[in-house]
């Protein structure tokens, strides 16, 4: 029962690392975000990115959920169960295109529907695989995966918005960078390209 115990509580820090280290870093650079872009700039960020989080879920479809659930029963493979789940995104990214090009016909998203798209999918696929970590009880990779993925974007920020000055769509390409080094973190720590 002890060791019960030290599991949760390891667990426990590990998710609040991940969890609040993350959120509060990025919560703080909210002060760097309106000092660097102006606030048309800011506003048309904020709805791109919001937008992405309200599409996610309709191109996820409860598969990272899927992934965690069943990645944990004795009875299933968890190799198989990532690769039906990675396939069954890669089918509704194809939604995803679909969608994106209904949506990015909106005056806001002119000139980032490219943009927006690569961010959606990636997004997703990084939450599938954060979802799977979990489900096969690699919590540190999960917990890291948050700090490297916010790292990532703190760094590309200080590149593209500072050094570069490229404003909104240098802010978008550092949320992408940020999602895609998450993806190349945990498929590296859990050797995913080995399932296929």
């Amino acid at each position: 029962m002890n060791q019960e115990y030290k599991n949760l509580a390891k667990n426990s820090v590990l998710f609040a690392i991940a969890n609040l280290g993350s959120k509060l870093l990025k919560f703080i650079i909210v002060p760097f975000y309106t000092y660097y872009l102006s606030t048309t700039q800011y506003g048309t960020v904020d709805t791109i990115t919001t937008t992405i989080s309200l599409l996610s879920p309709f191109i996820l479809l409860g598969i990272n959920e899927a992934a965690l659930r069943f990645s944990m029963k004795e009875a299933c493979d968890p190799d198989s169960v990532f690769v039906n789940c990675f396939f069954v995104l890669a089918m509704t990214s194809v939604l995803g295109l679909l969608l994106s090009t209904v949506i990015t016909r909106f005056s806001i998203f002119d000139g980032y529907w490219w943009i927006f798209y690569l961010i959606l999918i990636a997004t997703s696929f990084e939450t599938l695989l954060m979802y799977y970590a979990r489900g096969v009880g690699r919590n540190g990779v999960f917990a890291f995966s948050g700090i490297v993925s916010t790292v990532v974007l703190l760094s590309s920020n200080i590149l593209f918005l500072v050094c570069l000055k490229s404003g909104e769509m240098g802010y978008l390409f550092s949320v992408f960078l940020s999602s895609l080094s998450s993806i190349f973190f945990i498929s590296l720590k859990l050797k995913i390209f080995h399932f296929f």
